[in-house]
């Protein structure tokens, strides 16, 4: 019976959830090519993308020694672009006849994408790694810009070390006690590619509290 109960409760909350992912009204990507694509291609179908994709320096790649995940070389407008022309280059290898470049199945994609902060250099260089703090000052001007965005519900689309660390940095004792495991696998796991987590952030408080996670559409931790 407790098992039964439970069982429901959750199947609730996840129906609830994914009903308000159905709804959000915007979508933010990091400006990373391989985000943007995600973005374009999971959500293609969604009505938040009837108003375009805007795009944030904030959730882009941790960079650790030696990795090129939040490396660019595009900035503003110019995103777009490259986004459009790396997707191109993807379906070109379907070799669909009469869109041999690939330029037509990636037009059907394409949104207006609004640079947003991304107008300058936004990637952390070649050489240089994300220090500690510095990840820590970026996810706490996120969770700033999520607070002030969350009644309009919107859809982020970013990276899974940096969701990782927000995890880590932010879940605490009432996610803890409530579901010690899911608890332990946010703080040492990572979301598996174009995963989706619905994220219960608490603000009530000096700093903000991650209280829930629905993993969504059968996302896994790994």
């Amino acid at each position: 019976m407790l098992r039964s109960l439970v069982g429901s409760e959750m199947c609730i909350r996840d129906r609830s959830q994914m009903e308000l992912f159905q709804s959000a009204t915007k979508v933010v990507s990091s400006p990373l090519t391989r985000a943007v694509q995600t973005a374009l291609v999971s959500l293609w179908e969604h009505p938040a993308l009837d108003r375009g994709l805007s795009l944030s320096r904030l959730i882009r790649e941790q960079k650790n020694a030696g990795g090129f995940d939040t490396v660019g070389d595009k900035c503003g407008h110019d995103i777009s672009v490259k986004v459009a022309e790396c997707m191109a280059e993807e379906f070109a290898k379907e070799k669909v006849s009469g869109d041999l470049d690939g330029k037509k199945q990636a037009g059907q994609y394409m949104v207006p994408i609004d640079p947003g902060d991304a107008c300058s250099d936004w990637w952390t260089k070649l050489n240089d790694k994300d220090a500690a703090s510095q990840v820590k000052q970026r996810l706490d001007d996120f969770l700033g810009g999520v607070y002030l965005r969350q009644e309009h519900g919107t859809i982020f689309v970013g990276h899974s070390l940096f969701f990782k660390a927000m995890m880590q940095h932010f879940t605490g004792a009432k996610l803890e006690t409530k579901n010690k495991k899911l608890y332990d696998s946010l703080n040492s796991c990572k979301l598996a590619n174009a995963g989706c987590a619905a994220v219960t952030v608490d603000f009530s408080h000096s700093e903000p509290e991650i209280v829930d996670v629905s993993l969504l559409y059968d996302t896994t931790l790994h």
